[in-house]
């Protein structure tokens, strides 16, 4: 396929933060880790129901490794229907608190890797958030801005498309660790195409790579109107509370326990056990009228 040269503006803006590499550092000097993750959704705030990843050096994978991960609410059928993965399959499996810290800890010194970034990072921020976990803001590249860079123009950047337009062979589309593998592919070929033009600094790559951190989109509970105070604590202590909440201009009544909370995009939400069904629900603080302690 024909190689689009890449266009970046002039000045490439130092990188200070913790965890990110100078600007001059190499590509090939580095280290990257591949990630992806498979949700109950396509919401931001979705839960993790299988997440791998693949640490790279010098073209080389090091490390890999595929978890399944309890997200503890039911997976909809039409998500399973994606990836295949079923409540059965995970019923048994570890939840996210239990291994995103050590993964994390794990990946860092590296620089992450995703395709569509921005929801692998929100997916993850968020994970951590609604369980108060504390992880390292590492730098994660989007594998589908490279791709905008790399290629002509192309209908779809789906990983489907762009790996049979490259005639990369791919297996299971929609498993986090086939879709890593996949990922790793499209990411050292499109390093290639950089080596070609010698641009293979980080500064160039994570100016068109869109360059994020993990902690970018979602953060624990933030400035938490004065009457709903005690919040914080009434998830600690997963607090039985009625809930007032306004939904298309209607008051709806929510008799529940308070089960997490995490701030995605600036706006904060709870997840709540409803009493009546028992299920998990997300509401949106600002458009909670009223909590009654029960």
């Amino acid at each position: 396929m024909p190689y689009r040269r890449i266009k970046t503006k002039n000045k490439i803006p130092a990188l200070v933060k913790d965890h990110t590499p100078q600007k001059e550092i190499l590509a090939q000097d580095l280290c990257f880790t591949i990630v992806d993750t498979e949700t109950c959704g396509k919401w931001l705030g979705s839960r993790i129901v299988e997440i791998a990843y693949a640490k790279t050096c010098q073209g080389k994978i090091i490390e890999s490794n595929s978890f399944l991960v309890n997200p503890h609410i039911e997976i909809p059928q039409e998500t399973i229907e994606i990836h295949g993965i079923t409540n059965k399959m995970v019923k048994n499996s570890p939840s996210i608190k239990e291994i995103l810290p050590e993964l994390v800890k794990n990946w860092e010194n590296t620089v992450l890797i995703a395709h569509n970034h921005k929801f692998d990072e929100a997916i993850i921020s968020t994970e951590a958030a609604r369980h108060n976990l504390k992880i390292s803001p590492l730098p994660i590249l989007d594998n589908i801005a490279l791709a905008k860079y790399a290629l002509e123009e192309q209908e779809s950047y789906s990983l489907y498309n762009l790996s049979h337009s490259l005639n990369l062979k791919t297996k299971n589309f929609h498993r986090a660790g086939s879709d890593v593998e996949t990922t790793n592919k499209l990411f050292n070929f499109f390093l290639e195409q950089l080596a070609i033009i010698k641009e293979t600094n980080f500064g160039y790559l994570a100016e068109i790579g869109n360059l994020r951190y993990l902690t970018q989109s979602s953060t624990p509970l933030q400035n938490i109107p004065p009457r709903f105070a005690f919040l914080k604590l009434g998830v600690v202590t997963k607090s039985d509370v009625e809930i007032i909440y306004i939904k298309n201009n209607r008051e709806l009544t929510y008799p529940a326990t308070l089960k997490h909370g995490f701030c995605l995009n600036r706006k904060n939400y709870i997840e709540i056990r409803d009493h009546r069904d028992n299920k998990i629900k997300t509401l949106r603080l600002d458009r909670i009228k009223d909590f009654l302690t029960l």
